[in-house]
């Protein structure tokens, strides 16, 4: 990973909020696409309005509480070094269009419609992440830069992308995702943030998510 400059979470999360701007328009005010578009990042107010919109109204408050406090954030690009350790997101809808191990490399050639779960009766579904990269192609939007990536290291450990999953599949599916800019936050310990793929209990959930597939309730 090529790291151009630190970073701040100010920083991080005007440029998360940027990213998906395209798909929340509609949800926010004048003001809110204002503070968006045009950031201020000295303005203390600006950043802490910017912090909630990303946890309520974009609804990234599960994603982000479940951060280490500690992080240190790193603006970088990714290198062809890197693809091999990128992996996504591991949250059990991901998991069959990954070839049942959440690296973003295996979406090229696993990434499919027709995905669905059936977990208990109340939680059950179709998956569309397949759906959700082919609009960003129709979408034909320039800028798909500002990945949020986190690990326990710049170099040698895995990286878990928790944001800007359907992007990087589209970047990786077409070979463009290397010199793709984003944010990667460091934390010396990632044993117990669920959104890790260095999270403890990875090995585990792995073998429960493949027992699961063998049964019909991944598909």
């Amino acid at each position: 990973m090529k790291v151009i400059k630190a970073s701040h979470k100010k920083h991080v999360y005007s440029k998360w909020l940027q990213s998906e701007l395209y798909r929340m328009k509609n949800k926010l005010s004048k003001e809110d696409i204002e503070i968006i578009e045009k950031p201020n990042l000295e303005d203390d107010v600006e950043n802490r309005r910017r912090e909630n919109l990303l946890f309520d109204k974009y609804g990234r408050s599960a994603i982000l509480e479940k951060l280490p406090s500690e992080i240190t954030w790193h603006e970088v690009a990714i290198e062809e070094e890197d693809i091999g350790k990128l992996y996504l997101i591991p949250v059990f809808d991901w998991f069959m269009d990954t070839g049942r191990t959440f690296k973003l490399e295996n979406t090229v050639k696993h990434l499919s419609p027709n995905r669905g779960f059936n977990l208990a009766e109340d939680n059950k579904g179709a998956v569309v992440h397949h759906d959700k990269a082919e609009i960003i192609a129709k979408l034909q939007q320039k800028n798909l830069d500002d990945i949020v990536m986190i690990s326990t290291s710049l170099k040698d450990k895995p990286i878990t992308i928790i944001d800007g999953t359907h992007r990087s599949a589209f970047l990786i599916r077409n070979n463009n995702l290397v010199g793709t800019k984003g944010f990667l936050g460091i934390a010396s310990n990632l044993s117990d943030c669920l959104w890790s793929i260095e999270r403890a209990s990875m090995q585990n959930d792995l073998q429960e998510l493949s027992q699961y597939a063998a049964i019909g309730m991944l598909w």
